[in-house]
C-alpha cells in the first residue's frame, strides 16, 4: 500500500511540475528521500518563496533535486 501511494505521489508531482518546467525523470530514485511542503496557491508572498529556496537547499544538502 505505501508503495503504491509513493508512487501515485510523485507521478502526480511530475505531472504537475511538468506544467511549468522540464522534468528529468531519468534520476529518480523510488526509494529515495521526499520533502513536502505546501501552502495555498493564491497567496503567494516573500515567505513563500523563501521556504521554497530553503526546501530546494535542504533537498540539494541531501544529494536529491528541488
Amino acid at each position: 500500500m505505501s508503495r503504491q501511494a509513493r508512487a501515485d505521489l510523485l507521478a502526480a508531482a511530475r505531472r504537475w511540475t511538468a506544467a511549468y518546467r522540464q522534468v528529468d525523470l531519468a534520476s529518480d530514485d523510488p526509494e529515495g528521500l521526499i520533502f513536502l511542503a505546501g501552502h495555498q496557491p493564491e497567496l503567494f508572498h516573500p515567505g513563500v518563496w523563501f521556504k521554497n529556496f530553503a526546501l530546494g537547499a535542504i533537498a540539494r544538502q541531501q544529494g536529491r533535486r528541488p
